[in-house]
């Protein structure tokens, strides 16, 4: 699973365009691995920001 995870982040960060769409993105180049319980931490983690930011808590 991790050689598949490698392969994608090879394959989207650096194709034809060589970067992602959105600058969030690109921190996911820091995992060596990709994980349920890491996308669901990465979703709190965000979900978190966008409450601080528009002021939700």
């Amino acid at each position: 699973m991790v050689r598949e995870f490698e392969y994608k982040k090879n394959t989207y960060f650096r194709g034809s365009r060589g970067s992602a769409v959105f600058a969030l993105t690109t921190q996911v180049l820091g995992y060596d691995e990709w994980t349920p319980a890491l996308a669901a931490q990465r979703r709190d983690e965000l979900t978190g920001r966008l409450f601080d930011v528009w002021e939700l808590n």
